[in-house]
């Protein structure tokens, strides 16, 4: 979980200048990503509960051009710990954890951890959610995760003591939010009794330390141990101790430690030697004192081996399963970027459709231009095929009207069945009767056909006419000039 810096922008607030609750109707939708938000009302999610924490993904659309206030807007979240996925709430439902001050306005704040940081840099500072601090310094923004964090210097605080523990930390903005400054109770800020550096002490009274998973053995373990005061830590009102044993500082308080009074030695009893094969041992309780001390360095080694060979197990453990629940936070983010792929892969492939519709349109006219230029030259074709058959005929129809005339030519137009010469010509008449039946079935067959015109029939009949004519006339001469006279006269 991360947050978003947003760029500044005249009128308008930043992440990075703070914001108020009155700034949030002015926030790009961009500037809500990321940030960490308390449930106040979860409305119709009967798992969701009051004071629940989780994350802006991101700002839902909407319809119409006028933008809904921050109260009324629908927000996409994930709740920490919710199995059901992205959640639907509005602005009014949840507050975000990061209003108020920002940046060097925070230097001095007192701040509480929202959740158990799971960075690797924090891995081994065994911070958990809820604990204190106090902002030392704002360190500027850096990159993380593809995002500008606002990093700030922490010092992690003891309660009620508000004593430092350990270095600073760099906390993420995000990760923690504002408190006020925790009150110390009076009892601990003025002390009865001040030992002073150097004194001898007796840990007489040890109590249990806040938050702690085993305040009992933590007890055990300081009941009655020498230590040496080191000095007042008046921030919190304990006093810093050496143990001898341990050799380890720890903070007491007043009522657990009490000035060294050596305990007195007893005097050995003297060892009686009895004759036989076993020995009277020493009945006072010096090896037990001895075996004592023995077993508190072996419960030290256990507890040393617990803390140097366990607890990494258990942080990595740990580790393993917040980074498992960070993968299905990046997994739902991951998911809302799958749908945005997937509309913009929408809108790309429509814009190529388009362009391939026009491309297939251009072959198309392409292709009928092609067709009807094929058709064109087809029509021409046919027609120059019509003129060429119609040619053909022409010239056949002038072989047969050769022949013809060439026939009547000889005919007996004229000559009388008792003309002595009348039988010398029946295979003329003969020939010419089968000629003229011929043409009178090829004109019969030119009106049945759709290539002839009736044009083309008028020019037929004018030049059949006209051959008759010529032919009749040609044959009248033929018989003057065999009779020597007029058509009424023959000589043998």
């Amino acid at each position: 979980m991360n947050t978003i810096h947003l760029e500044p922008t005249v009128g308008k607030p930043t992440a990075h200048q703070g914001f108020e609750e009155q700034d949030l109707d002015a926030l790009d939708d961009a500037a809500f990503s990321g940030k960490s938000v308390r449930i106040v009302d979860p409305m119709t999610y009967s798992r969701i509960h009051s004071d629940d924490l989780g994350h802006i993904i991101r700002a839902a659309d909407f319809k119409g051009r006028k933008k809904p206030s921050y109260q009324d807007r629908l927000f996409q979240l994930n709740v920490d710990h919710f199995p059901g996925g992205a959640v639907l709430l509005p602005g009014r439902a949840f507050k975000i954890t990061e209003m108020g001050a920002a940046g060097e306005e925070l230097v001095g704040s007192y701040i509480r951890l929202l959740r158990r940081p799971v960075r690797k840099e924090l891995r081994d500072r065994e911070l958990q959610r809820k604990d204190l601090g106090q902002v030392e310094a704002y360190k500027g923004q850096e990159k993380f995760d593809g995002l500008d964090e606002d990093l700030y210097d922490v010092q992690m605080l003891t309660e009620p003591h508000l004593k430092a523990v350990g270095k600073l930390v760099v906390l993420h903005r995000h990760e923690f939010e504002v408190v006020p400054k925790p009150n110390v109770p009076e009892a601990i800020q003025a002390p009865a009794n001040l030992f002073p550096p150097g004194t001898e002490v007796r840990v007489h009274n040890p109590l249990p330390k806040p938050g702690q998973d085993d305040p009992h053995s933590w007890v055990m373990m300081l009941q009655d141990q020498h230590g040496v005061v080191k000095g007042w830590n008046k921030a919190n009102g304990r006093y810093v101790v050496l143990l001898t044993v341990y050799q380890k500082e720890v903070e007491l308080l007043p009522i657990e430690i009490e000035i060294w009074k050596d305990i007195p030695k007893l005097a050995p009893v003297p060892i009686v030697v009895h004759e036989g094969p076993e020995l009277r041992k020493d009945c006072n309780y010096t090896s037990l004192a001895k075996w004592e001390q023995k077993a508190d360095g072996h419960l030290s080694a256990i507890h040393k081996q617990i803390q140097e060979d366990l607890m990494p197990k258990v942080e990595t453990a740990t580790k393993k399963h917040n980074d498992y629940v960070k993968n299905l936070w990046v997994n739902t983010i991951g998911l809302d970027d799958l749908n945005d792929s997937m509309d913009k892969f929408r809108e790309s492939v429509a814009g190529t459709d388009e362009g391939t519709d026009a491309e297939l349109e251009a072959v198309i006219d392409k292709g009928m231009k092609e067709v009807h230029m094929n058709t064109q030259m087809a029509n021409e074709f046919r027609e120059f095929n019509a003129r060429r058959m119609e040619g053909v005929k022409a010239s056949h129809e002038l072989g047969a009207k050769d022949l013809r005339e060439e026939l009547q030519s000889e005919s007996a137009l004229g000559i009388t069945k008792d003309n002595p010469h009348f039988a010398h010509f029946e295979p003329l008449r003969r020939l010419l009767h089968e000629q003229e039946g011929a043409e009178k079935r090829a004109e019969m067959d030119e009106l049945r056909s759709a290539e002839s015109t009736s044009a083309g029939d008028a020019r037929s009949d004018e030049s059949s006419e006209g051959e008759v004519t010529s032919g009749d006339e040609r044959g009248r001469a033929f018989v003057h000039s065999i009779g020597g006279g007029s058509s009424n006269e023959l000589r043998p």
